[in-house]
């Protein structure tokens, strides 16, 4: 089973942030922007190749007169990006502007730069915040496994999304089903295995199911049968499809037999 894992970012928030020391006298005036940029570091964390995760950053002037802010820039690795406004620009007393950056890894690995903001803060003309980030690969492998812990006769059924994104999924499946057939047979498993496509919830095909006495091949076509319908409205509401094929069960409708009272039934929906 393969999975698109791109994680979220992760912002390194901390109880400080870079800034000047508020209170130091200005040219003449006793009075002084004290620049203040929060947070002093940006944690993206992992992110899958391929993936993106953004984070804000604030610069604020918590001084008691106006600040110069001339320039901001992201220096290091390019895979991080900054998007601002422009500079320079000038910030009253307690107001603040937001930058944003982004990272978005080509290739697996650390990322690092520096966040630069240039001001005319008198005692803290340039302010740097750290900013890193790691890629990762995005297709994580996962293994899936369970114990029998009993031997009662079981029905799996499998609402297929048969939509054109799906079908290297489906191909997987067919693929790996003698694996899955192998498994219980192994246990002396009394099974039924279905697969639904359509939006009535109907099997399509013959064969209500796939049961043991159905050697490899006739499995894998019975399969073929069932996936093999044109993509409904329902294609991607496998809870829908479900419903649909536990009502077509009762007795007259498509799905008469598929289930039955003394099975104990795993319902599995396989959808993007």
């Amino acid at each position: 089973l393969l999975l698109l894992a791109c994680k979220p970012s992760v912002i390194d928030m901390g109880d400080t942030a870079a800034t000047g020391d508020s209170g130091v006298a200005g040219p003449g005036s006793g009075r002084a922007g004290d620049i203040q940029v929060t947070p002093e570091s940006v944690a993206f964390g992992e992110v899958g190749v391929g993936c993106g995760a953004d984070e804000t950053v604030e610069i604020a002037n918590v001084g008691d007169a106006e600040l110069e802010v001339s320039s901001v820039e992201l220096t290091g690795d390019a895979s991080l990006v900054l998007s601002a406004d422009a500079f320079p620009l000038s910030l009253a007393p307690g107001e603040s502007v937001t930058v944003d950056v982004s990272f978005s890894p080509d290739a697996e690995g650390a990322a690092e730069a520096a966040l630069l903001v240039a001001s005319d803060d008198p005692d803290e003309s340039l302010v740097s915040a750290t900013v890193a980030g790691a890629g990762t690969a995005s297709v994580v492998e996962h293994e899936q496994s369970w114990v029998q812990t009993s031997l009662h006769p079981v029905e799996l059924v499998m609402a297929l999304d048969g939509s054109g994104s799906m079908y290297d999924d489906i191909a997987t499946l067919q693929q790996s089903l003698n694996a899955l057939l192998e498994v219980m047979r192994a246990a002396g498993t009394d099974f039924r295995v279905a697969a639904v496509a359509d939006d009535s919830g109907c099997v399509a095909g013959d064969d209500p199911y796939i049961h043991d006495g159905h050697s490899d091949e006739e499995a894998r076509a019975i399969l073929a049968t069932m996936a093999g319908v044109t993509a409904g409205s329902n294609a991607e509401r496998a809870f829908t499809q479900l419903e649909n094929a536990w009502t077509a069960a009762d007795d007259g409708f498509c799905n008469d037999g598929l289930f039955s009272g003394d099975r104990q039934v795993h319902l599995f929906g396989m959808s993007d």
